[in-house]
Parts: structure tokens; C-alpha cells; sequence
């Protein structure tokens, strides 16, 4: 395959004739293929006597090639970290070893995992088990700080991970610098201008972003695979990258907390201090969900912090952070900013400016 390949429902099978996989031309005759969700160009391979896979191409920027080089990091953090990452004891799975990986058109495949994200999960059930609050907190601090997980002796994936501020973060928020955005970057430098304290934090948060280990970089709810068996599966690490990892534990809450915004009726008009009483999915739920996570975080960290204060401060303004990237994402997709979509700029600008004052509201101190 000397050039670029965009990968369709049409074409997906003749591609995987053609690179050595564990099954014939005359076997994937009689595969079938449907569309999966995901950022990606993702699909579901049904292929009998094998089982079904999932086929992730890394999504394209306006021409034919590859959006970034992110599938690398992920099929170099999953091959090489994913034989010794699961304790014996543990129901989650950090990582999974991929059946193949091409690199020149950014396609990687696994074996399909049965189950259902944990964002499914909420939002058929309304709430999560705690049990996974558990698992989940051990897992990530495990990943966050173990030295079987440091990296030290993987140089290949240290190299590759990037150690910028990712999404909102990247950018400088002056409006010299975000000028040049067009479209639905006229709309953002508006509503920087309507809080300039909150450019100020943002840009605060963008100058003291370390590398201080390898983080996930879009752990949330949709990345959580329960399994039929009841065991958890930790998906797309494609945007792996070196950071603090209160960065990691932001996305996770906020992905939660997103949820009990979306049951919120603003049909109704109520004033933002109702907006506790008039969700669907009742704020404590997410409180002692998040209660669990924390506690087994931290418990599970093979070095106690110095400072744990300042590490729910940072984790409060990451929620934040979260919730203003889901706006701006909502804006580029749509051209204008929702009820919902300015509720959660609302929210993310209290989180970022002011993480004080929800701090003993999450944390019960």
C-alpha cells in the first residue's frame, strides 16, 4: 500500500485480505461490517470462526492524510505495556494488545470487546456501580504512579508522548493570538471577552502544565468498557501524553458531572441554584461515586502527596477545563453556543476561576 487509504464499509475487507492476519481472503468473504462510534473512523468486523474486531482509523484533517500521529502512541503504549498491567486481584484491564497496527494509514485492530461503556451504562441506569469508582481509582494511580508504569524503561513510548497542554489548554487565550480562528473562533474570543478572569486562569493553567507522568489525556466515562463478565477496559489511549495527573482525574469526574447536566430540563427556565433540584440524575449520586474514586486514588498512589489540598484544587479546575472544551466542541460542531453549551461555560468558568468554592461541596471538607 504505497499511499494513503481511507478505509469504507466498501473497502475495509479487501484491506484486511491484503496485510497477514490470522484469517484468509476466502474467510473475510463472508465477514460483514458496520460503522462504530467513536471520533475516529471506526468499525465492527464480524468475521466468521474468529469473532468480531474493531478497526480504528485515526480520523483525516481535510485532505488525505492522517489527522495525527496519535494511533503510533497507542499501538506502541498497548503492545508494549499491556503483558504486565493488570494485577492479579484487579477487574480492570489498563491496556489491550492489538491484533495489528499500520502505520502508514494509521490503522490499528482488536479483538471487540462485549459490554458496554460506562457512559452507557449511566445513561440507561442513571447512576454507576461504585464498585468501579473503586477499581477505576486504583488502576489509574497505579498507571499514574507505580514504576512498573513510569516509563523508565520504555524509551520508544517516553519519546513519542508529548508533553504540551492538549485541547483548550494549547491555546494562548489573548486575543492577539486567537485572531486568527475563523468561524467559531470569532465566537470564542467573545466569550473570552465576556471573562477575561477566565482567560487569565486558562492561561495560568496553560504555564504551569509539567510533565510530571504519562497520563491517558481523554479519560472518561465513553473510555470505560464494562465487559460482560463484569471485568473494566480502559480504551483510546491515543492521546496519551506526559502531564499532571490531575488532568486525567478532571476528564474522568467532569465526564461523570456532564451527565448530570444533560439530565437538567432548561425547558423549564430554572435559575442556575434550581438546577440541583430540577436534574434527572440526583447531584449525590455523582458526589459518592466521585466520594469512592478519590478515596481508593489516593489510597492506591505508591506516595502519599504533599499536598492533597492543592492536588483537589487542580483536579476541581480540570473539571472545569473539561466542561469548556465540551462547549467548544458543541460550538465548532453547531456554529452556536446551546442553553446547555453556555451552562457548561458557566460552570467550567466557576471551576477554573474559583475551585474553592465547590471544593468542600465535592470533597465533604
Amino acid at each position: 500500500m504505497d499511499r494513503f487509504l481511507r478505509l469504507t464499509p466498501d473497502n475495509i475487507l479487501g484491506y484486511l485480505a491484503e496485510i497477514q492476519l490470522p484469517f484468509d481472503a476466502t474467510t473475510l468473504k463472508h465477514a460483514t461490517v458496520q460503522p462504530a462510534s467513536g471520533r475516529n473512523n471506526n468499525f465492527a468486523v464480524d468475521i466468521p470462526r474468529y469473532g468480531r474486531c474493531l478497526i480504528k482509523q485515526a480520523s483525516v484533517n481535510g485532505s488525505d492524510a492522517p489527522f495525527a500521529g496519535n494511533m503510533s502512541v497507542e499501538a506502541c503504549i498497548n503492545t508494549i505495556l499491556s503483558p504486565n498491567t493488570v494485577h492479579e486481584a484487579s477487574s480492570v484491564a489498563l491496556f489491550q494488545e492489538p491484533l495489528f497496527f499500520d502505520s502508514d494509514n494509521r490503522v490499528i485492530g482488536y479483538r471487540y470487546i462485549d459490554g458496554e461503556s460506562l457512559a452507557e451504562y449511566a445513561d440507561r441506569t442513571l447512576t454507576l456501580p461504585l464498585s468501579a469508582a473503586q477499581e477505576i481509582g486504583r488502576a489509574i494511580a497505579a498507571f499514574h504512579t507505580d514504576g512498573r508504569y513510569r516509563l523508565d524503561d520504555h524509551r520508544v513510548i517516553r519519546e513519542m508522548l508529548d508533553s504540551r497542554a492538549p485541547h483548550l489548554l494549547s491555546f494562548k487565550f489573548t486575543l492577539n493570538e486567537l485572531a486568527w480562528l475563523p468561524g467559531e473562533g470569532s465566537e470564542l474570543i467573545r466569550m473570552i471577552q465576556k471573562y477575561p478572569s477566565l482567560a487569565q486562569a486558562l492561561n495560568q493553567m496553560r504555564a504551569r502544565w509539567l510533565p510530571v507522568c504519562p497520563i491517558h489525556g481523554d479519560l472518561k466515562l465513553d473510555n470505560i468498557i464494562l465487559g460482560e463478565t463484569g471485568k473494566l477496559q480502559i480504551i483510546d489511549w491515543e492521546s496519551s501524553c506526559m502531564g499532571p495527573p490531575e488532568y486525567d482525574l478532571g476528564t474522568l469526574v467532569g465526564s461523570y458531572l456532564d451527565y448530570w447536566l444533560e439530565s437538567v430540563d432548561f425547558a423549564a427556565q430554572t435559575e442556575p441554584e434550581e438546577w440541583f433540584l430540577n436534574a434527572k440524575l440526583p447531584f449525590g449520586r455523582i458526589t459518592e461515586w466521585f466520594s469512592h474514586f478519590w478515596e481508593s486514588y489516593v489510597a492506591g498512589l505508591s506516595a502519599q502527596p504533599r499536598n492533597l489540598a492543592a492536588m483537589q484544587l487542580d483536579l476541581l479546575r480540570y473539571v472545569g477545563v473539561y466542561f469548556i472544551d465540551r462547549a467548544f466542541v458543541f460550538l465548532q460542531t453547531h456554529g452556536v453556543l446551546s442553553v446547555r453549551a453556555i451552562a457548561r461555560v458557566q460552570i467550567g468558568k466557576n471551576l477554573v476561576v474559583s475551585p474553592h468554592s465547590i471544593r468542600g461541596v465535592v470533597f465533604d471538607s
